[in-house]
This record gives structure tokens, C-alpha cells and sequence, in this order.
């Protein structure tokens, strides 16, 4: 199972999903989610994606992030203090391995290319590199086209 976690403004969800359209067609559609844990409708506009462009994909459950993440949303009952267990735990043993972590929204993880499609991983970060997309680039070109503005504000 591959969970993309999705969070931000419109920007930086089309970049997290245009990640999980490239995994998606990297290693097949099995088990492909989304996070939406992380979406505070009182920033950003809330969850845009579906609104924008339509788009509907499998979510995970809170078990699942739970199980294959290293942070949590206060979304999630208990979230801060399972944050706050998988923090220490980072200390002793070091990340988990489903966790990929992006730091930095513009580094690029050649890890992405080779994954064990027998694992699970949980992906967290903006993934605002165009390594990641470059060979599914059509595909994400043809999901993200804005429909007409109507509306005088925008």
C-alpha cells in the first residue's frame, strides 16, 4: 500500500497528488490512498482537489496512518500524542521504514524510482520537483485543467 498524504494550499496538493498519479503509474493501481488527515478547512481553501478538478481517490483509514506514518494530524483522536511516541521512537531506532519524510518541498528522493512493491509506504512532504513527474507528465497535465472562472473575484 502507497498513502500519499495531501495538505496545503491548492499548490502544494496538485504537487502531492501529481506524486501520487506518478507512483500510481510507476507501480500500479493496487492500494493507492490518499491522507486527507492533514486538511484544515479553515486554511487554504480546505480539501481542493475534488472541488478544482473532481477528483475522488481511495483515503486511509486513521489506523492506517497510525500504522505506516510518523506524524499525525490533531484531526486523528489522540493525534498530538502519537506524534509525540513516534518522535521519541525517531530517537532510538531512527524512522520507520514505510516513512518517507521530504523535508525540504524542492529535494528530490531517487528512493521513489525503486520501491519494494512489496511494502508499504506512507509519503509526506510537497514533492515540488519535477524529477517526480516527468514521465507520467501528460497524464498529470490532462487531470489538472482548471475549469472556466465565472466568478468576478477570481
Amino acid at each position: 500500500m502507497y498513502i500519499v498524504a495531501i495538505e496545503g494550499g491548492l499548490g502544494n496538493q496538485m504537487f502531492q497528488y501529481a506524486l501520487f498519479i506518478s507512483l500510481k503509474e510507476r507501480y500500479g493501481d493496487g492500494l493507492m490512498k490518499l491522507d486527507l488527515s492533514f486538511i484544515n478547512p479553515f486554511m487554504h481553501n480546505g480539501y481542493e482537489l475534488q472541488r478544482v478538478f473532481g477528483i475522488q481517490q481511495p483515503l486511509c483509514t486513521k489506523w492506517e496512518v497510525i500504522r505506516y506514518s510518523e506524524y499525525c494530524s490533531k484531526n486523528i483522536a489522540f493525534g498530538s500524542l502519537w506524534t509525540f511516541v513516534w518522535a521519541v521512537r525517531r530517537k532510538i531506532f531512527g524512522r520507520k521504514k514505510s516513512m518517507v519524510y521530504q523535508a525540504d518541498s524542492t529535494q528530490y528522493f531517487p528512493l521513489c524510482e525503486k520501491l519494494d512493491k512489496n511494502r508499504n509506504y506512507y509519503f509526506k512532504g510537497v514533492w515540488a520537483n519535477y524529477r517526480y513527474f516527468k514521465e507520467c507528465e501528460s497524464a498529470i497535465r490532462n487531470i489538472f485543467i482548471f475549469p472556466e472562472i465565472s466568478d468576478e473575484k477570481n
